[in-house]
């Protein structure tokens, strides 16, 4: 009997490790594309050909838009790490990032109004 919850320790354990590095490789995940012609601040890997964008306030002048990357990489506002909702993460290419798209016309935001309840962060 002791031997089944052992088993069930490890697989649990292993679980949750497993998930938390899952996280730690998405909240940091960078994209293997060149990074869009607008001026934002970036990091570069150029021996991989990577970049993230770095937090902060931007304007895309070719379209007039404004967008925020928040402090874990996502782009709109701040949240806390421990929510009281269900979160769902986007992940994708432009039409996701939505950089010619302002604040809450992204198709996440789109989602998030419809889902009053629930956090949509965009990657």
């Amino acid at each position: 009997m002791i031997i089944k919850y052992i088993k069930l320790i490890i697989i649990y354990t292993a679980s949750a490790l497993f998930a938390y590095l899952i996280w730690v490789f998405l909240s940091y995940l960078i994209v293997p594309f060149s990074p869009p012609l607008h001026t934002i601040k970036v990091n570069t890997w150029a021996q991989d050909g990577y970049f993230k964008i770095l937090p902060g306030k931007y304007k895309n002048d070719k379209y007039n838009t404004f967008y925020t990357i928040n402090s874990k990489g996502f782009r709109g506002p701040e949240f806390s790490v421990k929510g009281q909702k269900y979160r769902i993460i986007t992940i994708g290419a432009s039409s996701t990032m939505g950089l010619e798209s302002n604040e809450g016309e992204t198709w996440p935001s789109q989602l998030q109004k419809v889902l009053l309840k629930i956090d949509i962060l965009s990657k």
